[in-house]
């Protein structure tokens, strides 16, 4: 099993958010390795247990035939840290704590569909579920339907979504900004910083 390394060097690479947020829990900077083996395996040993508890479920859905009437949403509040840039858990603006799986299935859902590669947030599902059912749009709602996403990659609909951990993150394809807690905002484009000292209000 192998654990990922992170330098003094390499956060010399990141914007100054990013260095922050991957150090802000001193107790987990340079765990000793077996520690880290054994926090891997834990992780691993807990996604196998919660992957068996769905098929229990997914099983008595079929076998109670209200798989032909439930949508099912398989998702998680954040993605994990598992010693990528010497972090460990969440709470950071990187792809490892931010992306989270989505999967929906159900009767009306296309089984066929491919995986989009389109900006989604989770405030997107609740007027997709409402929406499927029947039930008209969300009156005060956020997110958008996700059945718009093969729109958006054709330019149309959201092309970019917000992530927060009291610093947050705007993403785009090919770029990712910061918005910092005093209002300016930083941004990343093909892996290059570029500051700004205009405000968002």
């Amino acid at each position: 099993m192998e654990i990922p390394k992170s330098s003094s060097d390499y956060l010399k690479t990141l914007p100054l958010p990013a260095a922050i947020s991957i150090r802000e829990k001193k107790v987990q900077i340079n765990l000793e390795e077996g520690l880290a083996k054994t926090i891997k395996e834990a992780y691993y040993a807990t996604t196998s247990f919660v992957e068996a508890q769905i098929g229990r479920v997914l099983d008595k859905l079929k076998e109670t035939g209200l798989d032909k009437n439930t949508i099912v949403v398989f998702t998680s509040d954040h993605g994990y840290h598992l010693g990528e840039h010497g972090h460990w858990q969440k709470r950071t603006l990187f792809d490892n704590a931010t992306r989270v799986p989505l999967i929906i299935a159900g009767p009306g859902i296309n089984k066929n569909q491919k995986i989009m590669d389109a900006p989604i947030e989770l405030v997107d599902i609740y007027p997709t579920i409402i929406g499927h059912g029947g039930n008209g749009n969300a009156r005060v709602c956020f997110g958008k339907k996700l059945c718009t996403t093969a729109q958006r990659l054709q330019g149309k609909g959201k092309n970019q979504c917000l992530n927060g951990t009291g610093r947050f993150q705007w993403n785009k394809p090919q770029s990712t900004g910061l918005l910092h807690q005093n209002g300016s905002l930083s941004l990343d484009t093909m892996g290059r910083e570029r500051s700004h000292g205009s405000r968002i209000i």
